[in-house]
């Protein structure tokens, strides 16, 4: 738990201790659940006169989230390999799993999504293949260090003086867009392993994010630009059979369409995903994460909504520029919900420094 003295924008809801376990054990207890998983999914027909197979995939997402907040390691950056964990295996089972997949399939199912490999079909030689792994590379070492050298040196050494600072003042506007670039260039890390071995074994790795604060608006920002993995698999999951049952329905009514409503609905769930991965470690709920999503939810969704016409193309030119600066202001302004329930514990902050 953090000594800070900042409290929540939203609520404070603190939970009890986990129960630590040593790293070994609990590698074992995921390994366990992983495998209780596999039996579900495999017998779900036959356990559809108990439970439906949507309904029980539902439950084994829950558990998947419940378990990093009651079970611990006393190791701070094995706790945040653990939150992040049910986030990619929950999504993997509810909507990657298939009934009819072997024991060997399903773990490399689970090893293909969780290390975001790309298995769609290519013409590349395998001399293309390592030239973009050598990239890849190339992007995360610039990205670590631009940040070594040109972000660091941009914010305060205690990063939680941000909690302390007006949120709209425009200091404390400049530090949030400066940490959440430092947050995105930290991930550039990833780039340099998956390169890595994309160079050296030749598997190939999707890109996980494109340029997202060259974002024009919201929408281009969470729908193109930002965690693409995720956006893939919600899109080819929900969005796609959300459009399909408009057509079906022909659903013209004032509540919105389906995709819209489904929309929502994802980034509220990705808001309490998120909520819960930060309450696994600081054992505290704010709902400050949900709330930041439910707004850019809503965002999202007036854009696609009011955004008709010719204003529905990409702008270009000096228009381009003038819609990033707004975008750039619309989450500089809201990031505050954010960053706030990580820089109040002194876990991230000492993982952040790590870095």
């Amino acid at each position: 738990m953090s000594s800070s003295p900042y409290t929540s924008y939203v609520v404070d809801i603190h939970l009890p201790p986990a129960i630590i376990i040593p790293p070994v054990i609990l590698t074992l207890v995921y390994a366990l659940v992983l495998t209780i998983d596999y039996v579900l999914i495999k017998n779900e027909a036959k356990l559809a006169s108990i439970i439906s197979p949507m309904k029980l995939r539902g439950l084994i997402a829950v558990y998947h989230f419940l378990l990093p907040i009651v079970f611990a390691s006393k190791y701070d950056f094995g706790n945040i390999s653990f939150m992040l964990q049910p986030w990619t295996t929950a999504l993997q089972i509810v909507f990657l799993a298939k009934t009819d997949l072997s024991i060997k399939k399903w773990v490399a199912m689970l090893f293909k999504v969780a290390t975001f490999q790309d298995d769609s079909p290519t013409t590349d030689t395998s001399r293309e293949i390592r030239i973009k792994g050598l990239k890849k590379v190339a992007r995360g070492s610039t990205k670590f260090v631009f940040m070594k050298l040109v972000l660091d040196g941009l914010l305060p050494k205690d990063l939680s003086d941000l909690l302390g600072m007006p949120v709209f003042s425009p200091r404390a506007l400049f530090i949030t867009y400066v940490l959440a670039f430092r947050i995105y260039c930290m991930m550039g890390v990833t780039d340099i392993i998956m390169g890595l071995v994309q160079c050296t074994c030749l598997i190939r790795f999707k890109d996980i994010f494109d340029n997202p604060f060259m974002a024009s608006s919201p929408k281009d920002f969470w729908n193109k630009r930002w965690n693409r993995l995720v956006n893939s698999i919600f899109r080819q999951f929900i969005f796609l059979k959300a459009m399909d049952q408009d057509k079906k329905k022909e659903d013209k009514t004032g509540g919105g369409s389906s995709a819209m409503r489904y929309g929502l609905l994802v980034f509220v769930l990705s808001g309490l995903f998120h909520d819960f991965m930060i309450a696994a470690a600081a054992r505290t709920i704010t709902f400050e994460l949900t709330a930041f999503f439910l707004i850019h939810g809503i965002a999202v969704a007036l854009e696609v909504k009011y955004r008709k016409g010719k204003f529905k193309k990409e702008p270009t030119g000096i228009y381009s520029i003038l819609c990033n600066l707004l975008t750039v202001l619309f989450f500089t302004t809201t990031g505050r919900l954010f960053l706030a329930p990580i820089l109040r514990q002194e876990v991230f902050l000492r993982i952040a420094q790590q870095f």
